[in-house]
């Protein structure tokens, strides 16, 4: 092929590895959420606890990595 023959293709983004930062209180049972910084995992339960007279609300996500089907949790504290 020569240079005349070379077709230019215009990159895209299919914008997949773009993530936002979302509230706690919006993530819903069998939704998708990062764990641990960069775990991409599968919700399977939420706990709830209300502000109490002293503390915060608490909030916490078990969840199974989509790739390795591993066990997560974490606990994100409401402000």
């Amino acid at each position: 092929m020569s240079d005349d023959d070379m077709v230019e293709h215009e990159s895209g983004d299919a914008g997949a590895a773009e993530w936002y930062p979302g509230e706690a209180g919006q993530v819903k049972k069998s939704g998708h959420i990062l764990m641990k910084g960069d775990k991409p995992c599968k919700v399977i339960d939420i706990k709830v606890s209300k502000t109490g007279k002293h503390g915060h609300g608490k909030c916490r996500f078990t969840a199974i990595d989509i790739f390795d089907g591993s066990k997560h949790e974490v606990r994100d504290v409401f402000r």
